[in-house]
């Protein structure tokens, strides 16, 4: 089970640029580092180790800037997802006629 938190943004921040920092390599690699709890696979962040959290904040504007490039990349990738997918397809197709050829002569 998860308990969330809810952060309140001040008006110079976005809270999608916020979220996007919070999943960040960065901050989840500085959230292992410093969860405490005795058992490994339920580790515990508590509200100081939140808090402590250094998030880079450039302003607003740019937050915005980031966050449409974000956007950008994801689009880009899930292109890139598909066009994978159907190469994959073409090549599994391709293969198998080839294989039928080869085996009716």
């Amino acid at each position: 089970m998860r308990k969330l938190r809810k952060v309140k943004c001040s008006k110079y921040s976005s809270k999608y640029f916020l979220q996007k920092s919070l999943v960040s390599i960065y901050t989840r690699k500085y959230f292992q580092t410093n969860a405490s709890g005795a058992q490994k696979n339920m580790p515990k962040i508590n509200q100081p180790i939140v808090l402590n959290t250094m998030i880079a904040l450039p302003p607003l504007e740019e937050q915005n800037a980031i966050l449409k490039k974000i956007e950008n990349l994801y689009s880009i990738c899930d292109e890139l997802d598909t066009q994978i997918n159907s190469s994959k397809t073409n090549s599994q197709t391709l293969i198998q006629a080839v294989l039928k050829e080869a085996f009716e002569k």
